[in-house]
């Protein structure tokens, strides 16, 4: 009985030795790498997306420089609804302003002979030094005008007594303005005051030599104030 039970499975072993030995080359072949080609393709795509981007700044800056020039047309739509007729009246305004703020040219004075200005040399005389004195005068007529005329001195403090005078000049003026030199020179001498303050009017003298102050251009009397200090 055991050699027939061995006989009749021989050859059973014989086939399952042949089926273990032939399914092993049969997995190798269904293994392939599918994903390498996708892998290049979104490469392309990124740079055509970084290019568009860059433009719109472009086209943003330029919508600022017109948004100021909307405005000014809407301030002229007023009067027309177009930019032309704001931009001249804009213009024809500050001409008038300008014409009508410029000052006209003072009136000139009457015809007559005038005290412009009078300094001193020294300018600031010290007590007992000799003072000379330059007159301006201004002849506003349109001829020459003679006239004697000196100079009084006052002490600020007697305004109504004079303290000392030039000696008389008699001089032709011509039309213009002139300086002159008073005759002769004023001195003071020390009062034990550190300053003395005087008043000096240049006056002209009529025929009775009687002295009248001469005037400023503005019609008031002209009165030069100094002082003498130690």
């Amino acid at each position: 009985m055991n050699k027939s039970i061995l006989g009749a499975i021989a050859p059973a072993l014989a086939l399952l030795a042949v089926v273990a030995c032939s399914p092993a080359p049969t997995p190798t072949p269904t293994q392939p790498p599918p994903p390498l080609p996708p892998t290049p393709v979104p490469k392309p795509t990124q740079v055509s997306q970084l290019i568009p981007t860059a433009a719109p700044p472009t086209v943003t800056a330029a919508p600022q420089t017109v948004a100021p020039q909307a405005t000014a047309a809407t301030e002229g739509t007023s009067t027309a609804g177009s930019s032309a007729p704001p931009q001249a009246t804009a213009t024809t305004a500050p001409p008038a302003a300008a014409a009508s703020a410029t000052p006209e040219a003072p009136p000139l004075a009457p015809p007559g002979l005038y005290i412009m200005g009078m300094r001193l040399d020294p300018p600031q005389p010290t007590h007992g030094q000799a003072v000379s004195f330059f007159v301006t005068f201004l002849n506003t007529a349109t001829t020459e005008q003679n006239f004697k005329w000196q100079i009084y001195i006052f002490k600020s403090d007697t305004p109504g007594r004079r303290n000392n005078e030039t000696s008389i000049l008699q001089t032709t003026f011509r039309p213009g303005a002139v300086e002159l030199p008073a005759s002769g020179t004023f001195r003071f001498g020390a009062t034990g005051n550190a300053c003395d303050f005087f008043d000096a009017q240049v006056v002209w003298l009529d025929i009775n030599n009687k002295g009248t102050p001469f005037n400023k251009t503005d019609g008031g009397v002209f009165d030069r104030g100094f002082s003498i200090c130690q």
